[in-house]
């Protein structure tokens, strides 16, 4: 089974759309291989990456729909369990077979809830690589300086809060960060790490 980080797939989730009419992007993209897992959410108007170097066991690819990441937290072991077992942090296991997905607590039978099992999305997840600008093309810009101005304020806060959820498991408190901007069509980024992630964030600009 593949060990991935939930609090990582939440992130990843804020990006990730809610329009049923493209179901392959209404939930987090996971690909795990040669010891990178990558987690991703984009609804089109923002996108989240967040890759984190993990032991991977082969290579594993999938799409994790909206609904069935809503009810991981009951995986997740209670407050008491959790303190004993800290070095786990927030850890979630996953065995795929075919379209089936089936995560597990690493904690096993002491978890309230040790099973979940559903189905990943089918069809192929778009090319989000290219969405992202090349490092050279960009310049720094401050999150509440002039390029708020020419993007929705919404997206740029959700970011933040992704990168708050990475780093402490909530969106309460919102890290100072910066944006950077290649200027024309090109989308605002955010990019973050804190030594055990890479965050990169990106909000389409306003049309019209």
């Amino acid at each position: 089974m593949q060990q991935l980080n939930f609090n990582y797939i939440r992130a990843a989730q804020m990006a990730a759309s809610h329009d049923e009419t493209r179901n392959y992007l209404c939930g987090v993209y996971v690909k795990a291989e040669d010891g990178l897992v990558t987690y991703v959410g984009t609804n089109g108007h923002i996108l989240i990456k967040i890759e984190e170097q993990r032991e991977t066991e082969g290579a594993l690819e999938m799409i994790i729909p909206n609904a069935l990441i809503a009810k991981l937290p009951h995986l997740m072991a209670s407050a008491k369990v959790r303190k004993r077992h800290a070095e786990l942090g927030d850890l979630v296991s996953v065995e795929v077979d075919k379209d089936e997905l089936r995560f597990a607590s690493p904690l096993g039978r002491m978890a309230p809830l040790a099973r979940l099992t559903g189905y990943a999305i089918e069809g192929a997840y778009p090319d989000f690589q290219r969405v992202i600008p090349a490092e050279e093309k960009l310049a720094k810009v401050s999150a509440n300086g002039g390029v708020a101005l020419c993007f929705n304020w919404s997206y740029i806060n959700r970011l933040m809060q992704a990168w708050s959820i990475c780093l402490y498991g909530n969106a309460a408190k919102i890290p100072v960060t910066k944006l950077r901007w290649g200027g024309e069509s090109d989308p605002a980024v955010m990019q973050e790490s804190d030594g055990k992630a890479n965050f990169t964030g990106c909000v389409m600009p306003m049309r019209g």
